[in-house]
């Protein structure tokens, strides 16, 4: 039973993300040369969201984050399906190198294919002859399995213009090291790993690279209960990678592993790559709810706490507005006012106001404190002898008030929530006598505010 509600949470948070594809998939393969290596070519599949789906589909209107991904050791491209058809139609621009593919693959070479592809992507957004002109949001990040997440290590180090890292079951690089190249990193990064990874067992695994990392930045290290070294992708049975794992078992289902990897791995890219606040919170929870059941996890650094641009409050006269933002919330001496989720709030009562929003990445921010002190209200007996009748009151309401000054007078009906129900201007004069029509309104508690000058009066009524 245990078991089946750990797999039903996996699967509700997996709806927030990465299971709603947004976009078709469209593809073409390229030859970019990189001139600071002799004009060498670097062979490569691209993946990108598309209005149709196919070989050289048009590109879909936006712009998107570049993800440079390194295969594993003699694996090929079409082993990752799974991840550049989802992150693809999630709306990324996923570029896989076919380089350096043989039994003997030189580690260097391929980190800094990686390198350059993040960089060539980028510049293609400001090329007017580009396929990909003006299609990227300029944020990127690395992602690569086994060889290609150990060469992801120092290809990343050695470039400012990526912007976070996914490894997945990071091997260690010869030539130039995958460990000693962490403690370079200077972006965020994520580091998922298999408790049954029988295939790096023998050491340079993900966690020294992650344990060589510094903690000037939030780290991640996600070890997922079960999963196995090579269904990081979708290697075919006896291929070089399977082979490696021959005489292993206990691996959890395939589809399994590649729901929590892609859980994980798209809520973090979304968050860094997006600014989607929402998508970190779907992160955070699935980190700590399934700690020791799903995975086990380590951090390093200091986690973000994303929040949206604080909010700015005017007054014009007791009505508030804020900033503009997608939802809101106002507060009361840091109580929440029921059914204030407006743009604007006519207070009625003295006291502290504030607003917290959520802005369209899904990220909340409250605003400072504005105090407002109710002017004008008197007793019945006042001097400008405000009368609200009857009271109860049916299908009419009378008001009236004498003022010194002559003026123009407004009057607002307001339910209790702070919503102006109904708003009326009269005529320029010292004397205010005026009929409502009430009918129409629910029953309940209700606010005169008469608006006379520089005077502010209140009365409540109650309507039958």
């Amino acid at each position: 039973m245990k078991k089946k509600t750990l797999q039903l949470l996996v699967g509700c948070l997996l709806l927030t993300s990465t299971i709603f594809a947004q976009f078709q998939v469209g593809t073409q393969n390229l030859d970019p040369e990189d001139p600071t290596r002799n004009n060498r070519v670097i062979n490569l599949d691209v993946y990108y969201p598309a209005t149709t789906g196919g070989t050289n589909a048009a590109i879909a209107a936006g712009e998107f984050p570049v993800l440079v991904f390194g295969h594993g050791f003699s694996m090929a491209t079409t082993e990752y399906t799974i991840w550049y058809e989802t992150l693809a139609a999630q709306g990324y621009i996923i570029a896989l190198p076919n380089t350096e593919g043989g039994l003997a693959p030189v580690h260097e070479d391929f980190a800094l294919d990686l390198s350059f592809l993040i960089d060539y992507f980028l510049s293609e957004n400001a090329n007017t002859t580009s396929f990909f002109y003006q299609s990227m949001n300029g944020k990127s990040a690395m992602l690569g399995h086994s060889m290609g997440g150990g060469c992801s290590w120092t290809g990343a180090a050695g470039n400012s213009n990526v912007t976070t890292m996914v490894t997945l079951a990071a091997a260690e690089t010869n030539g130039v090291s995958a460990i000693t190249n962490a403690a370079n990193l200077s972006i965020p990064t994520l580091s998922i790993a298999g408790t049954e990874d029988c295939v790096l067992m023998a050491g340079g695994m993900p966690i020294d690279m992650y344990n060589n990392l510094p903690t000037s930045n939030y780290h991640v290290y996600l070890d997922i209960i079960g999963a196995s070294h090579c269904q990081f992708g979708t290697a075919s049975f006896g291929s070089v990678c399977t082979l490696g794992e021959l005489f292993c078992s206990g691996f959890m289902p395939i589809a399994d592993q590649h729901e929590q990897m892609l859980l994980a791995a798209n809520n973090w890219l979304d968050y860094y790559l997006k600014d989607d606040c929402a998508a970190w919170s779907v992160f955070e929870n699935h980190l700590t709810t399934g700690s020791g059941t799903l995975h086990n996890y380590m951090e390093k650094g200091t986690a973000p706490s994303p929040t949206a641009m604080t909010p700015m409050l005017t007054q014009n006269g007791n009505t508030l507005t804020s900033s503009t933002a997608t939802t809101y919330q106002w507060y009361l001496n840091g109580n929440a006012i029921a059914g204030a989720s407006g743009q604007s709030y006519t207070a009625t009562t003295s006291g502290s106001y504030t607003i917290m929003i959520t802005d369209n990445n899904g990220c909340t921010a409250t605003s400072d404190a504005l105090t407002v002190t109710i002017t004008g209200v008197e007793d019945l007996a006042d001097d400008a002898g405000f009368m609200v009748f009857p009271n109860p009151a049916h299908e009419q309401l009378n008001i009236e008030a004498a003022f010194d000054e002559v003026a123009i007078s407004d009057i607002q009906l307001i339910d209790i929530y702070g919503k102006v129900v109904l708003e009326q201007r009269l005529d320029k004069g010292n004397f205010v006598k005026h009929q409502l029509e009430i009918e129409h309104l629910d029953a309940g508690v209700y606010f005169v505010k008469l608006l006379h000058q520089n005077t502010v009066l209140i009365r409540s009524f109650v309507k039958l």
